[in-house]
């Protein structure tokens, strides 16, 4: 690729600095096909790609910053982009159910790299190890290889585009050195709590969902020396490390008070504005948030830092995932679809990609770049290296995360019940409803 359409892409994509919440996407429109501006050279061939962002919405940082990725390449190769959008929440899902037609309406999607056992057992995705064979990987992240690695088979089945952690905020004026435990975490937060005025120590989001598991519930859990899951995809949350985890989150709410009723809210976006806002101290939240938390007034005041999440004797791993691409195993054009994917690989691509999406790259050479050297991303990258860690592999993903999600707002809102016996009733019913056993 010739350097001055690189150095154009990367101006043009160092503009946009929003993000994305979580790993999911904007409003895009249901069930919307777009295709993007006439290729260069015009080859004849036509790639489709299942995407979730809106690429009619100026306002967003990250249509406007993916269109002029997919221009790039259509001007590079000849091959056109045609856009199948479909809401972040529901692409798995139907890309599960087109690929089991066997007529997928896509040669190449994004899917989310937490869901690849379930889209693996499905049978909904091509192995891409023979391809793989063909790209050089030496400069990949280890996060990203193990993301694509299906546990039941060693094979891998995608291809991550960036790499979102989560890790413990925090505001410097009220605490000027993190906590790296839990006692640590309590000790701290019992010197700066003061609800009286407004002012809680801690704050994560609690409802029963399965975005509270990846955020500190599997990260206590692992802490601790518990697992979720079984490699057979059953629950296995009936353990002494998820026990231990689940009374340590209630006890910051119930025995030492660090915690607010906000934490019960179904919109994290509450939590993180009251943290931003200085009336929490210290918030557990995802890295995909990087672009809003700096562009905040604390933020562009220098006072907010990362720092790992605190375990029980030290950090804990962080779950980390990430958007990938991944061609279903009846696409139309695989090798098409994996010419895309070689582009979005390249150092330049993945920097400027990453400047729209809010992750980080999956390359180490992208970590050089002056950018990534800039705010919090040293940290970012250092925890990412050091505790990134993957969800265990449930086939059944949101159902067993929401599960184990449930125990833990129900004994927060009543820990007078038994929570060993309430661990031991959730994961044999989960494991009856999907296994039989």
């Amino acid at each position: 690729m010739k350097r001055k359409r690189i150095a154009a892409l990367l101006l043009a994509c160092g503009m946009l600095t929003g993000s994305l919440a979580g790993c999911g996407g904007g409003d895009s429109k249901d069930e919307t096909l777009a295709e993007s501006g006439a290729a260069g050279g015009g080859s004849g061939e036509v790639l489709t790609l299942m995407h979730y962002f809106d690429p009619n919405n100026p306002e967003d940082p990250y249509s406007v910053g993916f269109m002029a990725l997919i221009d790039q390449f259509e001007k590079d190769t000849g091959i056109q982009i045609k856009l199948e959008t479909v809401p972040w929440n529901e692409i798995e899902s139907k890309l599960v159910m087109t690929n089991q037609s066997g007529n997928p309406t896509c040669d190449l999607s994004w899917v989310s790299s937490q869901k690849l056992s379930s889209l693996v057992n499905a049978g909904t995705l091509l192995p891409l190890d023979d391809y793989y064979a063909k790209l050089d990987t030496s400069g990949f992240i280890q996060q990203a290889l193990d993301a694509a690695t299906y546990a039941g088979d060693d094979k891998k089945y995608l291809v991550e585009m960036s790499v979102h952690s989560r890790g413990l905020w925090y505001n410097t004026d009220l605490v000027p050195e993190p906590p790296k435990t839990w006692d640590e975490l309590v000790e701290i937060g019992q010197k700066v709590n003061d609800p009286a005025n407004g002012v809680y120590a801690f704050a994560a989001y609690t409802p029963k969902s399965y975005d509270t598991a990846e955020l500190y519930l599997a990260p206590f859990t692992w802490s601790a020396g518990g697992k979720l899951g079984n490699e057979d995809g059953t629950a296995a949350w009936d353990n002494e490390g998820a026990r231990k985890a689940l009374q340590f989150a209630s006890d910051l709410k119930n025995k030492y008070g660090l915690m607010g009723d906000s934490c019960f809210v179904s919109d994290q976006s509450e939590l993180r504005h009251n943290f931003l806002n200085g009336n929490v101290a210290m918030l557990l939240e995802n890295t995909a948030q990087l672009a809003e938390i700096n562009q905040s007034e604390l933020g562009q005041a220098g006072k907010i830092k990362f720092a790992p999440i605190p375990g029980e004797t030290g950090a804990a791993p962080c779950f980390t995932n990430g958007w990938s691409a991944a061609i279903p195993s009846h696409s139309k054009h695989p090798d098409l679809a994996w010419k895309f994917i070689e582009y979005m690989v390249q150092p330049e691509v993945q920097i400027a990609h990453s400047k729209f999406d809010g992750g980080l790259p999956i390359l180490s050479e992208c970590y050089e770049d002056e950018y990534f050297r800039s705010a919090q991303y040293p940290d970012i990258a250092d925890n990412l290296a050091k505790n990134a860690g993957t969800m265990d592999p449930f086939v059944y993903y949101q159902e067993a995360l929401e599960s184990f999600s449930t125990v833990n707002m129900s004994y927060m809102m009543d820990p007078s019940q038994d929570l060993e016996a309430m661990l031991q009733s959730s994961a044999k019913e989960f494991n009856t409803k999907y296994y039989g056993s």
